[in-house]
């Protein structure tokens, strides 16, 4: 399975996909929101998956991600929400003080 993590922004949402064993797989992708964004980002997640089966998880519960994250699953796929408060511990316990990154 492939993980994408989606980092959603006013005008912008951040994608980065990672294999099963945490490992990035290409290059983050970064697609100005509005309905071309989901075409890129099934574009460009399909190229790096092959086959695998992709579950997106998107940041911040349904605020600025949720048209992307209904256009999603309208398009059959899988998604979840990641609280944000999960991805600060995250940072806390695995990072740099502080540190925080979109990709």
């Amino acid at each position: 399975m492939v993980t994408v993590g989606i980092d959603p922004h006013k005008d912008m949402h951040q994608a980065v996909a990672l294999a099963q064993d945490g490992t990035r797989l290409g290059r983050a992708k970064k697609v100005n929101t509005g309905p071309q964004a989901l075409g890129q980002l099934l574009a460009w997640i399909r190229a790096l998956a092959a086959n695998s089966p992709v579950l997106w998880a998107i940041e911040g519960g349904p605020g600025l991600g949720r048209a992307l994250a209904d256009a999603l699953l309208g398009a059959g796929q899988e998604v979840v929400w990641v609280p944000p408060r999960a991805m600060a511990a995250h940072r806390r316990l695995g990072g740099p003080v502080g540190a925080k990154s979109d990709v």
